[in-house]
């Protein structure tokens, strides 16, 4: 069999095998991706690069034999609904239409660590005090939330997740609808509780007990989330703002720092 033979058998066969089935995001991947820019063709090196026919033969063959490894337990889960996942796994089902809500959600086990939804499927996880913000993007349907992308300390070891999520007009609860093999997403989002700010601003408030007559720097205050109604005027949004400034009333650990409680550095 000459090697453009072999091609189209193994599409045809993996074509056959996959059926129909396609996870519920593909349509959202497929979206997101062609909004993306495309690396110029002029970076790859590999272009330019001729593979002779015995080798092309020998690595469409070696290519088939891989897949055909790597295909065997998902075909054999699957079932007639398509790929499904790993032998031995589900696929998570959704169970309704309802809508993800959007907002700052605030963890009910550390009040510096908060979620921020957007309506556009964007979003942030916030670790305040350990100055760690991880950008992200999202998918939902139904029950189902699935992180698609992410920008943050996890780096290389990033995969996609899919969580069961649940809210009652104010908490919202998520738990992992199939392994999550990001240990430090699992452990942040794995049967999780987290309350909803009303109109939520996240301000500078300080870190420890600030007496009256110290001068405010950067490393004595962090964030956390408030509603707008419980913010004085002049609320710090900025740490890198408030150094310099100095305390005119003793300031408790946990307060917003606003500018009735501090007058500006000396000029």
């Amino acid at each position: 069999m000459t090697d453009d033979r072999l091609e189209r058998a193994l599409s045809d066969a993996i074509a056959d095998l996959a059926g129909t089935g396609s996870p519920y995001y593909l349509d959202d991947i497929l979206e997101r991706t062609s909004r993306t820019r495309q690396r110029p063709w002029w970076t790859f090196p590999g272009r330019y690069t001729i593979m002779a026919p015995t080798f092309k033969f020998a690595v469409t063959a070696g290519l088939a034999f891989v897949l055909g490894l790597g295909l065997s337990p998902l075909i054999m889960s699957s079932g007639e609904g398509g790929l499904a996942g790993p032998a031995g796994v589900s696929a998570p089902e959704q169970t309704d239409d309802a809508a993800f809500p959007t907002g700052i959600f605030v963890s009910t086990v550390s009040d510096d660590v908060w979620f921020e939804f957007n309506e556009d499927d964007t979003g942030r996880m916030v670790q305040a005090d350990e100055l760690i913000e991880v950008a992200m993007t999202y998918a939902t349907h139904g029950n189902l939330w699935t992180e698609m992308m992410m920008d943050g300390p996890i780096g290389d070891q990033w995969v996609p997740a899919t969580y069961r999520w649940d809210f009652d007009g104010e908490r919202l609860t998520f738990e992992k609808a199939a392994e999550d093999l990001v240990a430090d997403r699992k452990a942040v989002m794995d049967d999780s509780t987290w309350t909803l700010v009303p109109d939520g601003r996240v301000v500078v408030v300080a870190a420890r007990d600030i007496p009256a007559g110290e001068t405010v720097y950067a490393n004595a205050s962090t964030k956390r989330v408030f509603p707008a109604t419980e913010l004085g005027p002049g609320a710090f949004t900025d740490p890198r703002e408030v150094s310099g400034h100095i305390a005119t009333v003793d300031i408790p650990a946990g307060q917003p720092l606003t500018l009735d409680l501090m007058e500006p550095p000396a000029e």
